[in-house]
């Protein structure tokens, strides 16, 4: 049955996770150098060098308490009943926020080698726990 609340609220969290894609596409596109680049910034704390010898950077300082609740909504969708209520022990959540971080798609995230994917939980999970 259709419920108008209900439909309002689902295309309220559609219209703010498109916000939030265009924004990270705008604001957060993913820093990758080709191997032998001497270019640093002052992120370098926040870069991976994945297995093929890429660099990606990591941006967390542009999160934002709402882009978080997005992102968990998001998770919620993805996972359904498998959403874990602590979303930091699921590594789909901590691809969303490497997402967020970067600006690569999630799903591209999770395909890379497990050796790359697990840098990226780590450096995701370690940005998490900082006080």
């Amino acid at each position: 049955m259709y419920n108008h609340n209900e439909e309002l609220e689902k295309a309220k969290v559609e219209i703010a996770e498109k916000e939030l894609e265009n924004e990270l596409r705008e604001e957060n596109e993913a820093i990758i150098f080709e191997n032998g680049n001497e270019e640093k910034s002052d992120m370098e704390d926040n870069q991976i060098i994945l297995s093929n010898g890429e660099i990606i950077a990591f941006d967390f300082s542009k999160l934002t308490g709402t882009k978080i609740v997005v992102i968990k909504d998001k998770y919620q969708r993805i996972r359904k009943r498998k959403a874990s209520l602590i979303g930091e022990l699921d590594e789909v959540y901590l691809m969303l926020i490497a997402e967020a971080g970067c600006g690569i798609p999630y799903t591209t995230l999770l395909n890379y080698k497990y050796q790359d994917f697990l840098k990226i939980k780590n450096l995701v999970s370690d940005f998490l726990q900082e006080d």
